[in-house]
């Protein structure tokens, strides 16, 4: 009876902000029984939209732009429609980091004489401006994983560093779960050296660590 139409729209409502839509579309279905109720046409629309179809949605839309074309509900399914129509984004592929020319940006900053990337097990991936570099790979490695720290100990952010000294050199070490950065230096103060590199790479070495 369309004397109950106002009790159905509600009940409607109370389904649709639940997320309920199936018995939401029912009670809003019922609530048509009164032929100017636009509020329950509006709902439908919404719904039909929402589960894909959108068909059912564009008749529901072309009744109500009829009955009611500057009712706030035409104007904010106009708004909907609009965005339904919209392409999807394309997702873009991540580009592979390029080890070799971040290395040498590296090597680039004042103080900073050499780069390497070292793999967990202590296998060179790559290195720039660095004699022995299949050594310290080795020594590193063993180093970070055996949680042997000789020099200053101390942390950048939230990566584990350890410095230590080889050849009249300061060897600054990023531990990450992948990988290991190591910087030659033959500056004294290896932790301000860090902060300084860190700060200006930090989330970049954070992706080569996780490579």
């Amino acid at each position: 009876h369309p004397r109950y139409s106002y009790a159905h729209r509600l009940l409607g409502i109370c389904y649709y902000r639940k997320q309920d839509l199936k018995n939401a579309e029912t009670e809003f279905k019922q609530a048509l029984k009164d032929p100017e109720d636009i509020k329950a046409r509006f709902f439908i629309a919404k719904i039909y939209l929402a589960r894909e179809r959108k068909e059912e949605a564009r008749e529901v839309y072309d009744e109500l732009r009829r009955m009611a074309p500057d009712s706030e509900e035409v104007k904010l399914l106009d708004q909907e429609f609009a965005e339904s129509q919209k392409p999807e984004p394309e997702q873009k592929i991540a580009e592979p980091l390029d080890v070799e020319t971040i290395l040498k940006e590296l090597t680039a900053i004042t103080g900073i004489d050499g780069a390497l990337l070292i793999e967990s097990d202590g296998l060179l991936i790559a290195a720039e401006n660095v004699n022995n570099s299949e050594e310290i790979a080795g020594l590193i490695s063993g180093i970070a994983n055996q949680c042997w720290l000789t020099g200053s100990d101390f942390s950048i952010g939230d990566v584990e560093s350890f410095s230590i000294t080889m050849d009249n050199q300061n060897l600054i070490s990023i531990i990450g779960p992948d990988a290991i950065l190591t910087v030659t230096t033959k500056a004294k103060s290896a932790e301000g050296l860090a902060t300084l590199y860190s700060a200006r790479f930090h989330n970049r070495i954070k992706d080569l660590l996780r490579e």
